[in-house]
């Protein structure tokens, strides 16, 4: 299971040998006879983090203005003080593994690539209130569903898109989450062959709320300081948000709630409507085509804040979905990428298969599924 094949031309080929001091894989080309790659999208026996959700949890002051996201909806994006949970997906060819099982330790980078941060010394130090540009990273907490204060300010900081979440874990019964977090500290980076990581950029707003509370920082400075206009600090040209934005959803993690799936036997077509963690039952040699039917809600589009020229800038998400599954799979498609349909013929040497789908929204909100196919071996 997961094993490459074996390919012998003589072929130049891309082979990744580490960690360097960024967040790349090194890479150098070669000629030689060496295993193909597994396809992108088998799972493999070792355990793989393929996604980190983060969920606002709680809100701070600056939320209250804000409106509410659907009630079967989490917000990712977050404002100075609000408390967002670190969600970890991890699979692997046998199971989707239980958070609670994983032992993941989070950090927070502002600036720099975390996997460069991760060598202050500050990296080992509880996270503030206030980002401090000097201490490049924290560490945030370690287990499951760890939770993460939003800081405070500086605004000007937080609005250029910090803070970075860093999750780290060891291999679980290959490696230890210690060794992996001191193999990022070595310089050069040390072996991390056996450990997850996985680096994403937390989203901070809504922008619109970040532009209010500059400005009336801006305000009491001037307040604080004087004014140069004859004492009127209420300027023409201090930023308005547009009034609808008082009335929109943030923006929230799109989920992974329905799948349409067709099974083509002999001419036949059995259709089922189906949700995340169903079984169905197929047939070697059966054709089955998997759709996802998305939300329309999660195909999101807002304002996010105000141009130069007073209008408003909009946003609309571009989501895609990214399909895995555990077993090699004859003509399993997933063309063009990102596509919400895949397709595939049942094989014969299994007796189940998992399905798992990843839904992104591009925004920074993540979701996902799985589907189990229960095989009986005798072809029709």
């Amino acid at each position: 299971m997961g094993k490459a094949g074996l390919d012998c031309p003589e072929v130049v080929v891309a082979r990744g040998l580490g960690w360097t001091t960024g967040s790349a894989m090194a890479l150098v080309a070669s000629v030689g006879c060496y295993p193909t790659p597994d396809p992108p999208w088998l799972v493999d026996d070792r355990p793989e983090l393929l996604a980190l959700r983060l969920e606002v949890a709680s809100e701070g002051e600056y939320s209250a203005v804000v409106a509410a996201t659907p009630a079967d909806r989490y917000r990712t994006e977050a404002l100075p003080g609000d408390t967002i949970t670190m969600r970890p997906w991890v699979t692997d060819a046998t199971r989707v593994w239980p958070e609670d099982e994983l032992d993941v330790a989070y950090f927070a980078c502002f600036g720099v690539a975390c996997i460069d941060a991760l060598r202050n010394p500050s990296a080992s130090d509880g996270c503030t209130d206030l980002v401090d540009l000097q201490a490049p990273a924290c560490f945030i907490g370690r287990g499951a569903l760890v939770d993460f204060v939003i800081p405070s300010g500086p605004l000007e900081v937080l609005s250029t898109g910090v803070p970075e979440i860093l999750a780290v874990a060891g291999l679980p019964g290959v490696a230890t989450t210690d060794a992996c977090v001191e193999a990022l500290r070595e310089d050069p980076t040390g072996d991390v062959h056996d450990c997850m990581l996985l680096e994403r950029f937390v989203a901070v707003g809504p922008r619109w709320v970040l532009g209010l509370l500059q400005q009336a920082a801006l305000d009491a400075d001037a307040t604080d300081g004087g004014s140069t206009d004859g004492g009127d600090t209420d300027s023409d040209d201090g930023y308005v948000p547009p009034p609808e934005v008082y009335l929109e959803w943030p923006n929230f993690n799109p989920e992974v709630e329905r799948f349409s799936v067709a099974v083509s036997r002999q001419g036949s077509v059995r259709t089922i409507d189906a949700a995340p963690s169903d079984r169905i039952h197929v047939r070697a040699g059966d054709q089955v085509v998997v759709d996802f039917a998305p939300d329309p809600r999660d195909d999101q589009r807002y304002a996010t804040e105000l141009a130069e020229d007073g209008s408003v800038n909009r946003i609309a998400e571009s989501g895609f979905a990214d399909w895995f599954v555990n077993h090699r799979l004859d003509a399993f498609t997933n063309e063009p990428l990102g596509t919400s349909r895949v397709q595939w013929q049942v094989p014969r040497d299994v007796a189940e298969l998992r399905i798992d789908l990843r839904v992104n929204d591009g925004r920074g909100g993540v979701g996902w599924g799985s589907l189990f196919f229960e095989v009986d071996g005798t072809p029709r």
